[in-house]
């Protein structure tokens, strides 16, 4: 177990990039049939790759949730752009992992390394003949089929018809696209706040009502119609990831 130590103490944080928002459950859909595609299901040795990226719907059966979202809220259309929940750390590793090779695969095409009909060829997407980094930057023979090595000779500026000497220079330039991760406890906090310094809530002040009355947290402690608030746009359980 960890010790859930919460002491104030003071931290440098570098540079660093993060998303806009929230993963929604429209992209992590993308990514389940990414898997479906790649490591069909019905496999028995590929079943528990799709299996296990699943998000926990049944996180929404407790009496304090609505008693159909277990059902509809990650596969429903109307919550295409609402984040994603139920997701592990492990699996939200996982989806880093995935992305990060999407997208050098796609800075790789547009390179024109690899072809852009990539997916067209069952037989360079299935089980272990897919596309990643880490085969890439060790020259894997399985993605020799699909590597066009004269472009990939031309982009890397080495004049050689060396393969060897190709192969070995390879991996200095990947990867192309910076690697997505999970932030850090102190990355997270450092944007919660953001730029805000010493501010005990998001909105910058001490206080959780303003000056009419009206609270400032997504919640409502006395009377009111929580379906009458969707009406208007203000969201009883989660919104949009680019509502707020």
């Amino acid at each position: 177990m960890h010790d859930w130590n919460n002491s104030p103490r003071r931290m440098q944080v570098s540079s660093f990039y993060l998303g806009e928002t929230e993963i929604t459950n429209y992209e992590y859909r993308e990514y389940l049939t990414w898997l479906k595609y790649v490591f069909p299901p019905s496999d028995p040795s590929y079943r528990e790759i799709y299996n296990g990226a699943l998000p926990d719907t049944l996180l929404w059966d407790n009496e304090l949730s609505r008693n159909d979202f277990s059902e509809t809220y990650f596969r429903s259309p109307e919550f295409d752009y609402y984040p994603v929940v139920g997701v592990s750390w492990s699996q939200a590793n996982k989806y880093c992992e995935w992305l990060t090779d999407r997208a050098n695969e796609k800075a790789l095409m547009d390179a024109g390394i690899i072809s852009k009909d990539l997916y067209i060829n069952e037989s360079n997407n299935v089980g272990v003949t897919a596309f990643n980094m880490d085969k890439f930057k060790a020259n894997d023979p399985d993605m020799a089929a699909y590597i066009n090595e004269q472009r990939l000779a031309q982009k890397s500026g080495m004049k050689t018809a060396n393969q060897r000497l190709l192969a070995a220079n390879r991996s200095p330039a990947a990867p192309l696209v910076q690697k997505f991760r999970l932030p850090t406890e102190v990355e997270w906090e450092y944007a919660a706040r953001g730029g805000l310094e010493n501010a005990p809530f998001p909105w910058g002040g001490p206080y959780l009502m303003d000056d009419r009355g009206c609270y400032l947290a997504n919640f409502k402690p006395k009377r009111g119609s929580y379906i009458e608030d969707d009406k208007l746009g203000t969201y009883t359980y989660t919104a949009p990831v680019k509502k707020f």
